[in-house]
């Protein structure tokens, strides 16, 4: 039977010396992230919110928003072409994106208590029949 070949370990002394070291070290740097500042009180942990949380703007972009309110008015076919003053669409914009807030988080909250993440069609139509909100056109 052929005797297997063994690779020479390091010296004990030098080994145990470089792992001391290593570890004195990282415990070092492991206390100093860890340690609350010595001044003052204990400081939390900053929190960065995504983009669109932390937005202050609109999320329906303005030129969209507006063509979309001139073509639903256009169906009442009135003599000439209404005008709308800038601060009138902001409003109306700002009361959309309110009222649509409000609902996709009753739809959301619909499909978490039916112990799911994805909301269905089922859910916007049982929000829209608990508003008491027609959906003919």
């Amino acid at each position: 039977m052929a005797r297997a070949k063994f690779t020479a370990l390091r010296p004990i002394e030098r080994r145990s010396s470089i792992n001391e070291a290593l570890r004195r070290q990282m415990t070092l740097s492991h206390c100093q992230k860890k340690s609350a500042p010595s001044t003052g009180a204990a400081r939390r942990k900053s929190f960065k919110p995504r983009k669109k949380i932390s937005s202050h703007g609109f999320q329906i972009p303005r030129a969209a928003f507006s063509r979309l309110v001139r073509e639903i008015t256009e169906k009442f076919k009135l003599k000439g072409s209404i005008r709308y003053q800038m601060h009138a669409l902001q409003a109306l914009q700002e009361a959309v994106e309110v009222f649509l807030t409000c609902f996709f988080e009753d739809v959301n909250l619909v499909a978490l208590h039916a112990k799911r993440v994805t909301i269905l069609p089922r859910d916007l139509a049982l929000i829209l029949r608990m508003r008491n909100i027609s959906t003919a056109v």
